[in-house]
């Protein structure tokens, strides 16, 4: 799979630490709750993330 532009769309607390993300995608894929997806960001590099859910074309993760 080639990469993917997203667009967080939706950033909500849910303790003092972890968060809830739903990021809009450039296109349309599939992904299974509990795949890892990596975010590679510039001057950052890459970290991966579990996915908890996928609605349309967006997905939703909870990171801490």
């Amino acid at each position: 799979m080639g990469l993917l532009q997203a667009t967080l769309v939706r950033k909500d607390l849910l303790t003092t630490d972890v968060f809830e993300l739903e990021y809009q995608l450039s296109e349309k894929k599939e992904f299974i709750p509990g795949q890892f997806i990596t975010f590679i960001l510039p001057g950052i590099g890459g970290r991966a993330y579990s996915i908890l859910e996928q609605n349309n074309e967006s997905i939703i993760l909870v990171i801490k």
